[in-house]
């Protein structure tokens, strides 16, 4: 499986990059008010026009309707990268079929 990592640093407005648009247009991820992505909270994944996560993720001026603020700073890519880092961990695990119901599976 592929997954795509898009990272909007700086301060410019990223709504209407081209490159976000592209990716918007291509892929069929879904945009809210004023081209904002709609991501999951937890997972920073663009959700798709059908509602489906997607497995494009995103961190900076993208992602600043779900971290907040600090999304272009030092601290939200920290907190981005945990987010997105915790989602790829768990969805390659389960794609191994190494989960079940999300939680490892242990030898108790």
């Amino acid at each position: 499986m592929f997954s795509r990592i898009l990272v909007a640093t700086g301060f410019e407005p990223a709504f209407e990059l081209s490159v976000a648009s592209h990716f918007a247009a291509r892929l069929g991820l879904e945009r809210g008010y004023r081209n904002v992505p709609v991501l999951d909270d937890e997972t920073l994944a663009w959700q798709l026009q059908v509602g489906a996560e997607s497995n494009v993720y995103v961190s900076g001026v993208l992602a600043e309707g779900t971290v907040g603020p600090i999304a272009r700073n030092i601290v939200g890519a920290k907190r981005a990268g945990e987010r997105m880092a915790h989602a790829l961990t768990v969805r390659q695990t389960v794609d191994s079929g190494d989960r079940t119901s999300g939680r490892p599976v242990t030898d108790d």
